[in-house]
């Protein structure tokens, strides 16, 4: 199977209670058909009101709570970032950073403040380094890893293409 083939695969699913799990049931990265694509606007309305030339490289985390408003730790985004991936195992510290971030987004458990917190994760995990590795469900129910440094697709490819990746190319390149 060819990777772009792949990218098109749905998401593993997630079973996972608590937060970490909440949070990886509400956001775009982990869901497919219309609940994909209405978290998806949910991330892409807000990255539209970020102006990238407005944010600080060398905070880049903070920078971009600033411009969404969330009074949030980036302690707290990096804690939630380590586990965000259905792969790994949450533990209690990065339940309570991302107890914390959503009562930094106004308290209520709904997809708007999952949007908002995702855009944090996945800036934190992509600014740390290039995704690499991304995960979906083959036909068979088995998960599969595509490698999206050998095919060249830093930012995946398909509906799960990487939304903020202008963001995230602007903010490296003014390091």
């Amino acid at each position: 199977m060819k990777t772009t083939e792949a990218l098109d695969l749905p998401m593993p699913p997630n079973h996972d209670p608590g937060p970490i799990g909440w949070l990886r049931d509400h956001v775009a990265r982990f869901s497919d058909g219309q609940a994909h694509r209405r978290r998806r606007a949910l991330i892409t309305g807000l990255l539209a009101d970020i102006d990238p030339t407005r944010l600080d490289p060398a905070t880049p985390i903070a920078a971009l709570a600033q411009a969404m408003d969330i009074p949030a730790d980036p302690a707290d985004v990096a804690e939630v970032a380590r586990v965000y991936h259905p792969h790994l195992t949450p533990d209690t510290t990065a339940e309570q950073a991302l107890t914390r971030l959503v009562h930094a987004c106004g308290g209520t458990w709904d997809e708007p403040t999952a949007a908002r917190i995702c855009i944090l994760v996945q800036a934190c995990a992509g600014l740390a380094g290039p995704v690499r590795v991304t995960r979906r469900q083959a036909p068979d129910g088995t998960t599969i890893e595509v490698d999206l440094s050998a095919a060249g697709l830093r930012f995946g490819a398909g509906a799960h293409e990487c939304p903020g990746q202008s963001l995230v190319t602007a903010l490296e390149t003014t390091r």
